[in-house]
């Protein structure tokens, strides 16, 4: 998981972690036909159909077309989608 730090409303910064858009994209080339990169992203209905169907070509232009859309989602959207907020530890 990679850190990123997002400034909240109090003006603090917190560190968010969440799914890699690089790893995501690596996958999607590589084994995108078998939904591997759905798997990592944490949709794995979606990548079991992938996989199910991935003897068929179509499933190689959706699997070009979830490349795509990964690399053009905005980084703000990204991490609101797949980032997990770290919270700050209480002080005693």
């Amino acid at each position: 998981m990679i850190g990123v730090i997002v400034e909240s409303n109090t003006k603090e910064q917190d560190e968010v972690y969440g799914k890699s858009k690089i790893i995501a994209i690596i996958l999607a080339l590589f084994f995108g036909r078998f939904g591997i990169h759905h798997f990592y992203l944490g949709k794995p209905a979606l990548g079991l159909i992938y996989f199910i169907f991935s003897k068929y070509e179509l499933i190689f232009y959706f699997s070009l077309c979830d490349i795509l859309i990964i690399i053009f989602t905005n980084n703000e959207a990204w991490t609101k989608r797949y980032g997990v907020k770290k919270f700050p530890k209480k002080k005693n």
